[in-house]
């Protein structure tokens, strides 16, 4: 019965991490390249959700994202004075403007989808 939990519980993981990938059948390039089917994420016009998109790694293959976007910055994992450790992640790019910071009031940040509160 615990067997059949652990299996259960992995299954339902797995599904939900995989949930908005989809699989891209193999095809032939005009040059006559074959390219093999694979997994992609789903299209949802978000460039920081992508496997490919820095600061991920994409699940099948176990390669790091290295695609930087243009309208966001990298922040690399740091540890504050404090001893808390923050993650790499996007932020808006700096320009001395607040209003068009994802964390601004009316703003979105496109990676997690957060809404400004500032």
């Amino acid at each position: 019965m615990r067997l059949m939990t652990l299996v259960l519980g992995f299954l339902l993981v797995l599904n939900s991490n995989f949930a908005q990938d989809v699989w891209v059948k193999g095809y032939t390039k005009s040059n006559g390249t074959q390219v093999k089917g694979y997994f992609r994420t789903k299209a949802d016009n978000n460039k920081y959700n992508n496997h490919s998109t820095k600061g991920k790694v994409n699940p099948y293959t176990g390669k790091k994202g290295s695609f930087k976007p243009k309208s966001g910055t990298w922040v690399k994992g740091y540890t504050k004075s404090n001893g808390k450790t923050v993650s790499g992640h996007w932020r808006s790019k700096k320009d001395n403007s607040k209003s068009n910071n994802w964390s601004s009031t009316g703003n979105s940040n496109p990676f997690n989808g957060k809404k400004g509160k500032r």
